[in-house]
C-alpha cells in the first residue's frame, strides 16, 4: 500500500513542480531568446539583466501555457489536447512551423 502511495504522489505535478521545471528549462535559454525578448519588450528590457529576462521570459512562457491548458480544459471536456490526442505535441508543432520560415 506504502509503495502504491508514494507512485500517486510521484505522479501528481504540483504548480510549483511545473514553475519549476520552466526555470530548469529555461535555464539553457541561447543568446537569440534573450535578444528576440529584448528587441519585443523594447524600453522595458534596456534596464533588466539577462537573469532578470529570464525570469519573465519563464514566468511567460508559464502562465501562456497554464492558460492555454485551462481553455483547452474548458473547450475540450476537461481534458488538454495533448490529452485528448496520443501523441500531440504542440512544441513539436511550433518547432516544424518556425523551421518552415
Amino acid at each position: 500500500m506504502t509503495q502504491c502511495y508514494t507512485f500517486i504522489n510521484m505522479a501528481k505535478k504540483t504548480w510549483r513542480q511545473e514553475i519549476y521545471e520552466k526555470v530548469a528549462e529555461n535555464v539553457f535559454l541561447d543568446d537569440k531568446e534573450i535578444q528576440e525578448a529584448r528587441k519585443v519588450l523594447g524600453k522595458t528590457a534596456e534596464k533588466m539583466s539577462d537573469e532578470e529576462l529570464k525570469d519573465q521570459i519563464t514566468m511567460m512562457k508559464f502562465l501562456t501555457e497554464s492558460w492555454l491548458d485551462e481553455y483547452e480544459r474548458s473547450v475540450y471536456g476537461g481534458k488538454t489536447l495533448a490529452e485528448k490526442i496520443p501523441g500531440f505535441n504542440a512544441h513539436k508543432i511550433k518547432e516544424e512551423l518556425t523551421a518552415k520560415k
